[in-house]
């Protein structure tokens, strides 16, 4: 019989049967957002100035379905305890410029997945300033620790990461929910 982990070892778990109303927020273009929107397989991260790197590097596994109509990373940058609430119209400009670059990036995926529009309007990123969003996607206190949640074509969620290490599990979920294992 194999033991379970140690109640310190970070895991995925799996979400409860308790249906997940839909989220909204305001984004980096001061566009309204459904983050768990129906129809897509929605890959969320949460960021912090910590996890920066780490939100890269996980959300790079998943270029490869970057520009398929129907799949989405989104970035909700936790900005609770820090100075960025003061200075929002900045905030919300530096990540418009992050963002620009990152379509830059991820155009030859589009083209490879045979999606010649541009990335930049499919590409989100939230400010969290108040932590509404955060507790929303059940995150309720500030952490450090790479966060991550894919919600289903449905909206709900189907696997959710409070310290996500494998990356290799998150493109496994991702890849299975839009049928590409």
């Amino acid at each position: 019989m194999a033991q379970a982990p140690p109640a310190t070892a970070p895991v995925a778990t799996t979400p409860t049967a308790t249906a997940t109303p839909p989220i909204q927020a305001m984004d980096a273009d001061s566009q309204r957002v459904t983050v768990n929107a129906p129809g897509r397989i929605t890959a969320v991260f949460l960021c912090t100035e910590e996890s920066q790197k780490e939100i890269r590097d996980a959300a790079g596994k998943l270029d490869k379905f970057r520009g398929l109509s129907n799949f989405r990373v989104i970035a909700v940058v936790d900005l609770r305890d820090s100075l960025g609430s003061m200075v929002e119209g900045i905030v919300r400009w530096r990540m418009q410029e992050d963002l620009d670059e990152e379509s830059e990036r991820l155009t030859p995926f589009y083209r490879a997945n045979g999606n010649n529009k541009e990335p930049r309007p499919d590409l989100c990123a939230i400010p969290d300033f108040n932590g509404a969003v955060c507790k929303s996607l059940g995150w309720p206190k500030v952490s450090n620790k790479l966060r991550c949640v894919v919600f289903g074509p449905d909206g709900q969620p189907l696997q959710r990461w409070n310290e996500l290490q494998n990356y290799t599990e998150l493109y496994d979920v991702v890849a299975k929910a839009l049928g590409k294992n």
